[in-house]
């Protein structure tokens, strides 16, 4: 798979859409999604063209919103220990409330995310998802509210290959038990601060072990697939589109199976997400 970072990014249709995608969803980074998407520059132009309406949408919001609530709900069968009296000890407060900042911006992201990756994956299966309609402009305020912005929070990433021993030795071991082949941003993310990253594996990784959790990404996937077929504007990637695009079929299927990956790992980002989250006390 390959991931056009935001600094390797040449396509002028590329480079727009990065910058338009952090404004529309006041985030400070181009997510992985987003990245593998613009191996297509023009296929990532014809998708954010008809994806962005959906997403200021009020229905939009709500729906990621349950998704990100449903996760917090779901994950309190598991113990998590206090992460952020734990790091008080060793890192000051302001480092704590970045991890808390970092954590939050995640908590509300991957939910779009989940739910665009499933809207795209319905879309090239059947031409068309959704088109119910907008029931109008968010409200500020309500509790679906897109209020926040997280364009201001500092975000850096582990290096796999050149992170402290603690730090790859952390890594193999979330390889080993994910049964993974790379290390997800997020997770690259919490390791720039390897206490915080021991801290969150070690009440995270039993989690992989317990039959409950497949029955939360599955949940939380089912959601994602719902709230996909609920966008309020039609989402259309037909194989003629395609075509017009100069998207032959074998890229057309590198696309579909590029995007199911993250169909599958997102519910589980989701659940990592909420763990970190309780353990630092955000929210």
């Amino acid at each position: 798979m390959r991931l056009v970072q935001e600094t390797e990014a040449e396509d002028e249709r590329a480079i727009e859409v990065y910058r338009d995608l952090k404004h529309s969803l006041r985030v400070p980074v181009v997510a992985s999604l987003f990245q593998a998407y613009a191996a297509w520059p023009r296929f990532l132009d014809a998708l954010w063209r008809r994806l962005r309406p959906s997403l200021l949408a009020a229905s939009f919001l709500e729906r990621s919103q349950i998704i990100s609530n449903a996760a917090v709900d779901s994950i309190s069968v598991w113990p998590v220990t206090d992460h952020a009296s734990a790091l008080s000890i060793r890192h000051s407060a302001r480092e704590v409330a970045r991890m808390r900042d970092l954590v939050e911006l995640y908590h509300h992201l991957n939910p779009k995310l989940l739910i665009i990756a499933s809207a795209v994956d319905g879309a090239l299966a059947n031409g068309v998802i959704g088109g119910l309609g907008n029931t109008g402009p968010r409200k500020p305020g309500a509790s679906y509210d897109i209020g926040y912005d997280h364009r201001t929070v500092s975000v850096a990433f582990s290096n796999e290959r050149e992170a402290p021993l603690r730090v790859r030795s952390i890594f193999e071991d979330m390889k080993a038990t994910a049964d993974i082949a790379w290390i997800d941003a997020e997770h690259r993310a919490i390791a720039t601060s390897p206490d915080w990253l021991e801290i969150w594996w070690r009440d995270c990784k039993p989690t992989y072990a317990d039959p409950r959790r497949a029955e939360i990404r599955d949940r939380l996937r089912a959601q994602g697939r719902a709230a996909a077929g609920e966008l309020p504007y039609r989402l259309a990637l037909s194989a003629d589109l395609l075509s017009d695009l100069g998207l032959q079929a074998p890229e057309r299927e590198q696309i579909t199976q590029t995007n199911r990956v993250f169909c599958e790992s997102l519910p589980g980002l989701i659940i990592d997400t909420a763990i970190a989250r309780k353990g630092l006390g955000a929210g």
